[in-house]
């Protein structure tokens, strides 16, 4: 989980030091991608893969069996990481909607709706 939380911080900040250098280093940011790391790829993940194994056990001698397993980690767990990383990012990126003050609130409303 250390591992996988290092990692995700690592690629962070190589990602923020590749892109537009508007404000500095968003350490929030990295943060939270720490905690998806360690989260998800570091602690769900090896259930998920455990899983598989279980689901696909001859997947080292049968090339059929190994073919299901990659579909079905493909069809299944890609679409999930990649929807499931993505609304993580988005609920994470800015201040709960909840806790902003009820001016700042009524012009994020207004700002969806005119979306």
């Amino acid at each position: 989980v250390a591992t996988a939380a290092c990692l995700a911080m690592t690629s962070d900040a190589v990602a923020q030091s590749l892109g537009p250098t508007d404000g500095g280093w968003d350490a929030p940011r990295t943060a939270w991608i720490a905690v998806w790391g360690g989260a998800v790829s570091g602690y769900m993940l090896q259930y998920w893969f455990k899983w598989l194994r279980l689901l696909f056990p001859l997947y080292k001698t049968s090339n059929l069996s190994l073919v299901g397993k990659v579909f079905v980690n493909q069809l299944v767990m890609s679409p999930g990481l990649n929807a499931g990383f993505f609304a993580f990012v988005i609920l994470t990126r800015d201040a709960p909607v909840l806790r902003m003050p009820r001016a700042k609130r009524a012009a994020f409303a207004q700002k969806i709706k005119a979306d």
